[in-house]
């Protein structure tokens, strides 16, 4: 029998897909338009061989409707929906993407980010919102705690005692301490402690804390829509 030749082509590939986040810097906070999407580059890669993860520190996964994977000409881009200005948007997000190609080579990539427009929120201790508001004979420390996706610049941080019309600049770790905790993926939770002395004569008093944070809100709990006006006499 005459022999037939035969061929068989294949294809080497030792290269891992290459994931490339635009449009966000990591570990960034961001306060404008946030326009988010992630490259996927390989020529060998299919849609069911990439997995997208996104999550917030408050929201939890929020994967389902974060965007919408495209095939383009090199693989495929992920483009992420609007993140609407909204509170309930200002977070600190995880995007985790995982990728395998036809040859099996893997490639992770992951983006931490936040996003903060609205700035501090303020919550009193319970010791604190006992006086609030009212009267009294004994003065106390006051406790306020400010809440922030982003670090708060510490070095722009003014406290202030207003005593009837008489206004004082507090002195870290004389008049005050700070304590911070949070962070690496959680919200900044900074504990402001502003001693009773402070607090010694007979008048009417109101406590203002001054803050920028990283994403350069400025902030500040004696604005009304903070819900954190601190008054007591």
């Amino acid at each position: 029998n005459a022999f037939d030749g035969y061929s068989e082509s294949f294809t080497v590939d030792r290269t891992a897909p290459e994931i490339i986040f635009d449009g966000v810097k990591d570990r960034s906070a961001n306060n404008g338009e946030v326009n988010l999407s992630v490259f996927i580059r390989d020529e060998n890669i299919t849609s069911d061989r990439i997995s997208i993860k996104v999550t917030g520190a408050n929201q939890g996964e929020i994967t389902e409707n974060a965007g919408i994977l495209e095939r383009v000409s090199d693989g495929y881009v992920f483009r992420f929906s609007e993140f609407t200005k909204e509170k309930k948007t200002d977070d600190i997000y995880t995007v985790t993407v995982n990728a395998e190609d036809s040859a099996e080579n893997k490639s992770t990539g992951t983006l931490v980010f936040s996003i903060n427009r609205f700035g501090s929120t303020y919550v009193f201790d319970d010791s604190t919102l006992i006086i609030a508001n009212s009267y009294i004979n004994k003065p106390s420390d006051v406790v306020l705690h400010e809440i922030n996706a982003d670090t708060i610049l510490m070095e722009k941080t003014i406290i202030q005692v207003i005593k009837d019309s008489e206004i004082t600049e507090l002195k870290k770790d004389r008049d005050y301490t700070v304590r911070c905790t949070g962070g690496n993926g959680s919200w900044y939770d900074y504990q402001y402690t502003i001693n009773a002395e402070n607090f010694e004569d007979d008048a009417a008093y109101q406590v203002v804390i001054l803050t920028e944070d990283a994403a350069g809100n400025r902030n500040a709990n004696s604005v009304e829509e903070k819900s954190a006006v601190l008054k007591f006499g």
